[in-house]
């Protein structure tokens, strides 16, 4: 019997290859952390109060709401401002998408109708792992873990990262500068 069904191959804008770190911290106000380089993307989400990131040479203010990406290899810091502390999610990851490339060099104002897709990295990153110890870099899986958890980590990553490709793309209220 011959099948009319058409079986489509999804095409992926953006594929997460694996998770390096992913932590949320309290900064106090005169944190300070001197810097690295690595070679996979790392995002930085202030959720609360403000800190001074340095990418490269180059040294910006990154305020409640902001998010800033740092490109494979790149060299940057976060330090605390000085006056208060700082709440900071911060996840590391693979990723060789080319899509990626709309990534570099951004410091962008997260729309509030995506912050759900950071809880959900958030919430999920304590169901998978063994909470960090501000510091520590090396993820420890959870001898028990809810069914899925690592995968909903990458599956909102991935879902939060083109939308906010889509939020630009559409024009919409999106406060970014290109560093």
């Amino acid at each position: 019997m011959k099948s009319n069904f058409i079986k489509h191959k999804l095409n992926n804008l953006i594929s997460i290859n694996r998770i390096v770190s992913i932590h949320y911290n309290e900064f106090d106000k005169d944190f300070t952390f001197p810097g690295e380089s690595h070679d996979f993307w790392e995002m930085v989400y202030v959720d609360k109060g403000c800190v001074q990131i340095t990418a490269g040479k180059e040294t910006f203010p990154l305020r409640e709401g902001q998010i800033a990406f740092h490109k494979p290899l790149e060299f940057h810091t976060v330090n605390a401002d000085g006056v208060s502390a700082a709440n900071v999610f911060i996840t590391a990851f693979v990723c060789s998408s080319a899509a990626m490339s709309f990534f570099r060099k951004k410091i962008a104002t997260v729309p509030s109708s995506l912050r759900k897709y950071i809880s959900g990295m958030i919430a999920e990153s304590a169901n998978a792992f063994v909470p960090m110890p501000l510091g520590e870099i090396t993820l420890k899986p959870r001898e028990s873990m809810p069914i899925g958890s690592q995968q909903l980590i990458r599956i909102h990553l991935e879902e939060f990262l083109i939308m906010l490709m889509r939020e630009e793309s559409n024009q919409k209220k999106f406060g970014c500068f290109p560093r």
